[in-house]
């Protein structure tokens, strides 16, 4: 008679093997799942994060070389410089621009812009636009460039050292300057004084059209799963007056 090792498995023990082969391939497939599943997160995070520190290293540096300037030709001015702050757009003129093309004539002065637009999903898209030369319509022309795609939240702040508090605007327009009469050459009662007292009268009477000091800027970014990721950051604007020597 037969032992029952040479007679082999029963039907009982392959359907318990087959059960725990079976308990285990769902295991390991779990743990490869959720391991991929953590991995694509990952992706997606420093992606985001990648794409928001690009984003606000190009604003950030930009407002840095931000500047107006009274170098205006009172009888026939061919360019303006300016600082229009909003909310969630920001146009303004800077000494930051570099040369893409030899030869080219252009300065480190130019235009540059951020603003929202729609992009090609459902989510918006944070916009630079850039022009190299400064002329007397900053809004219209330029290179433009997507910096961040589903982009949920763009939101600028500007720090009023006077007062002490965060402004949501911030308006300098050099043409006005020259309307009012302290654009260029001075003129009206100031100008009375000459060489160092005009300057020092130009200077007083320019205060006024200053820049913040400081931007706050807040980007929330979303991923393809409705995942938000938010980032925060200030700008220092380090020529506050303008240009007038």
């Amino acid at each position: 008679m037969q032992n029952r090792r040479e007679q082999g498995f029963t039907l009982l023990e392959m359907l318990v093997a087959l059960g725990i082969l079976g308990l285990m391939s769902i295991i390991i497939f779990s743990v490869f799942t959720l391991s991929a599943k953590a991995s694509a997160r990952m992706d997606r995070i420093e992606e985001r994060h990648h794409t928001a520190v690009v984003a606000l290293r190009w604003l950030t540096r930009d407002l840095a070389c931000a500047f107006v300037s009274n170098h205006m030709n009172i009888r026939d001015p061919q360019s303006k410089t300016l600082f229009e702050g909003e909310s969630d757009h920001i146009l303004f003129t800077y000494l930051g621009h570099e040369r893409l093309v030899s030869e080219a004539k252009e300065s480190d002065e130019g235009v540059v812009e951020y603003y929202l637009q729609q992009g090609d999903g459902e989510g918006m898209d944070l916009v630079r636009r850039e022009k190299p030369i400064i002329d007397m319509d900053p809004d219209k022309g330029g290179r433009v460039a997507v910096v961040a795609t589903n982009v949920k939240e763009f939101k600028l702040k500007y720090w009023d050292s006077k007062q002490e508090e965060w402004k949501d605007e911030w308006q300098v327009d050099m043409e006005d300057a020259l309307k009012s009469g302290v654009g260029g050459n001075l003129t009206g009662p100031a100008a009375v004084g000459t060489g160092r007292l005009v300057q020092m009268a130009k200077e007083k009477a320019l205060k006024r059209f200053k820049l913040p000091p400081r931007v706050y800027i807040r980007l929330v970014l979303t991923d393809d799963d409705g995942n938000e990721y938010p980032f925060e950051t200030q700008a220092r604007i380090h020529m506050l007056y303008p240009l007038n020597f």
